[in-house]
C-alpha cells in the first residue's frame, strides 16, 4: 500500500476532530498552550525524520524486504482497532477522548513515513497538544485546591501559624482566605508535564530489540519514565503549595506594604508579588526536572556502557545466524508467501468511522427532565422570559436538565435545572472567554440571605459586566465552584436535582441594557 495513502485517509476520516479543534482554538475558551506542544512535536519529529533518513539510507534496503508484508498487516490491524475505538468514542464518549484517539491513530499511520517510532516524550507532547486546560480545571481544580490547602496548613503550622483548612480556604484568626480557581496550579502542572515531555523526547531511547540486554535497558527506561513523570506531577503540586503558603502572609496582612511605597501602588505591589512568587515556584519545578533528567541520563549511559560487551556478543551471534540462513536459502528455493495485508478491512473501517458522526450528529436527549416551574420574581424584580436562539436550543436539548433565560430591569438571569453530574454545566468564565472577554476574579459575595456567590468582572473594550453564579441543591447546600459541585454530585454527597443561577449585570454607565450575545449557553467543553 502506498505509505502516503494511509495518513491521507485518516486525515479525511477525522474531519469532525479538525472542526472541533479549530473551534476550540478560535473561541478562546481554553488556554492556547496546546499549540506550543504541537509545534514542539512537529519540530522534533521533522528533525528526527531528517536525521533518520540521512543515516539509514544505505542500510534500509537490505533489512526490510522480507518483513514488509508482515509489518504492513500488523500496522493495518492496529489502525483498524484504533478506528473501531474512535468510532465508539464518537457515540459514547466526550469529544476530547475522540480527539486523543484520533491523534494516536494518525501517529501510528504516519510511522512508515517517519521511519521511526514515537518515544514516550513524543506521545506525551501529542496528548498535551489537545485543548485540555479547561477540562483539567473542571475535573482536577477542586481536588488540587483541597490538597494544596491541607499541605499549606502543615507548612504554616511548622512556622508557628495556627491555621486550619476549611475546604479550599485557610482560616486564621477568624479571617477566611480563599484559594480560588486560578491558584489550583493547573497551568503549572501542564508546564511541568510539558518540560518533562521535552526532556523525555530528547533522550536516546533503545530501539525495539529482542536481545536480553536491550530488553533490560528498555524496562529500565520505562521505569525511569514513570518515575520522572511522577516527579514532575509531585514537583508541580509541591511548588504550588509553596506559592500558596508564601502568598498567605501577604493576604493575611502579616506582610505589609514597604514604607517607601505609596498606598496607591498597593494593588500593583500585590500583583508583582503574586507574579514573582509564581515565577519562583515555576523555576523550582524546572530545576528539579533538569537535575533529575541529568541524573537519569547518566544512569542510562552507565547501564549502556556496562551492557556494551554483551551487545557486541549478540551482534556476532546474529551475524553468524544470518550467514547460516543465507547458506540455507541458497540451497533451497525460497517461496515468497505473504499473508493478508488487511488493506480492504482498513478502508472499510475508514469509511465506517467517517460516516458515524454524520448519523449521530443529532443526539437524542438521554435524561429528559420533567416540566420545570420557573420562578417569576428574582431579587424583587419580575422575570421576563427570553427565547433561546437556535444554537442555544440545540445545546439545551442535549443538556441533562432544563435551561431558561430571563431578563429583569437591571440584569440577565440564566437558570439551569440539572439532573446529574455533567461537564456541560461549565463555569460562566468559559463562556465569556469564548466571546472575547477578559476575566478578573473578584472576592466572593454574601447576599442579604447569607448565600455565597462567585463573582467575576468580564470586560471587552468599554463593556464591563459583573457576573455572579452559584449552584445549590434541595437541601440548601451551596456551591460557588463548578468543580466542587461536580465531585459532590458524582460521589453523592449532594443530591439532585440542582439549580444553577447566573446573574449578569452591566456596570458600565455607557451600557443601558444587556445584549443576549454577552452570555452564550451553547458552548460545551467536553
Amino acid at each position: 500500500m502506498n505509505s502516503g495513502l494511509v495518513p491521507l485517509s485518516l486525515i479525511a476520516v477525522f474531519w469532525p476532530i479538525w472542526v472541533w479543534y479549530g473551534q476550540r482554538l478560535c473561541d478562546q475558551s481554553d488556554e492556547p498552550l496546546g499549540i506550543v506542544a504541537l509545534f514542539t512535536l512537529i519540530i522534533q519529529i521533522t528533525r528526527r525524520t531528517r536525521d533518520t533518513t540521512a543515516s539509514g539510507a544505505t542500510s534500509s534496503t537490505t533489512s526490510t524486504s522480507s518483513d514488509d508484508g508482515t509489518n504492513e498487516a500488523a500496522n493495518n490491524l492496529q489502525l483498524i482497532v484504533m478506528l473501531a475505538l474512535y468510532g465508539l468514542s464518537i457515540v459514547f464518549l466526550p469529544k476530547l477522548i475522540s480527539a486523543a484517539l484520533a491523534l494516536i491513530t494518525l501517529a501510528l499511520g504516519l510511522r512508515p513515513i517517519l521511519q521511526s517510532r514515537f518515544n514516550p516524550g513524543h506521545w506525551l507532547l501529542l496528548l498535551l497538544s489537545l485543548p485540555i486546560v479547561a477540562s483539567l480545571n473542571f475535573y482536577l481544580g477542586y481536588p488540587l485546591r483541597l490538597m494544596v490547602a491541607q499541605m499549606a496548613v502543615s507548612l504554616l503550622s511548622i512556622n508557628g501559624f495556627p491555621v486550619t483548612a476549611e475546604g479550599t480556604s485557610l482560616l486564621w484568626h477568624n479571617q477566611l482566605i480563599e484559594i480560588d480557581a486560578p491558584c489550583s496550579g493547573i497551568k503549572m502542572l501542564w508546564a511541568a508535564l510539558y518540560m518533562a515531555a521535552v526532556q523525555l523526547s530528547l533522550r536516546k531511547w533503545e530501539s525495539m530489540n529482542s536481545t536480553r540486554s536491550a530488553l533490560s535497558r528498555q524496562h529500565v527506561q520505562l521505569w525511569q519514565t514513570a518515575l520522572y513523570l511522577t516527579l514532575a506531577i509531585a514537583a508541580a503540586i509541591f511548588a504550588n503549595t509553596l506559592r500558596v503558603t508564601s502568598l498567605f502572609y501577604l493576604e493575611a496582612g502579616t506582610i505589609s506594604l514597604p514604607t517607601g511605597i505609596s498606598k496607591s501602588y498597593a494593588p500593583t505591589f500585590e500583583s508583582a508579588v503574586h507574579t514573582g512568587t509564581g515565577i519562583a515556584a515555576f523555576l523550582l519545578v524546572a530545576l528539579l526536572l533538569f537535575f533529575a533528567d541529568k541524573h537519569m541520563t547518566k544512569s542510562a549511559e552507565k547501564k549502556r556502557t556496562e551492557d556494551q560487551r554483551e551487545k557486541d556478543e549478540d551482534i556476532v551471534t546474529a551475524v553468524k545466524e544470518e550467514e547460516e540462513e543465507e547458506a540455507t536459502e541458497q540451497k533451497a528455493p525460497v517461496t515468497k508467501t505473504s499473508g493478508p495485508s488487511g488493506q480492504p478491512f482498513f478502508f472499510i473501517a475508514c469509511a465506517t468511522a467517517a460516516m458515524i458522526p454524520i448519523f449521530t450528529s443529532a443526539h437524542v436527549k438521554v435524561d429528559a427532565a420533567k416540566d420545570v416551574t420557573w420562578p417569576t420574581v428574582y431579587e424583587g424584580q419580575n422575570l421576563r422570559p427570553i427565547a433561546l436562539s437556535g444554537s442555544e436550543a440545540t445545546f439545551a436539548n442535549n443538556f441533562p436538565g432544563k435551561i431558561a433565560m430571563f431578563k429583569t430591569d437591571t440584569q440577565t438571569v440564566i437558570l439551569r435545572r440539572v439532573n446529574q453530574a455533567t461537564r456541560q454545566l461549565h463555569p460562566a468564565a468559559d463562556c465569556y472567554r469564548a466571546s472575547g472577554f477578559t476575566i478578573k476574579n473578584l472576592p466572593h459575595l454574601v447576599d442579604q440571605d447569607g448565600k455565597i456567590w462567585n463573582v467575576m468582572l468580564a470586560q471587552k473594550a468599554t463593556r464591563k459586566l459583573e457576573v455572579r453564579e452559584r449552584i445549590y441543591d434541595g437541601d440548601g447546600q451551596n456551591f460557588v465552584d463548578v468543580s466542587h459541585w461536580y465531585w459532590s454530585a458524582f460521589w453523592g454527597t449532594s443530591k439532585g436535582p440542582w439549580w444553577s443561577v447566573t446573574a449578569v449585570k452591566a456596570i458600565d454607565s455607557q451600557e443601558s441594557r444587556l445584549h443576549r450575545t454577552e452570555h452564550s449557553t451553547n458552548y460545551s467543553l467536553r
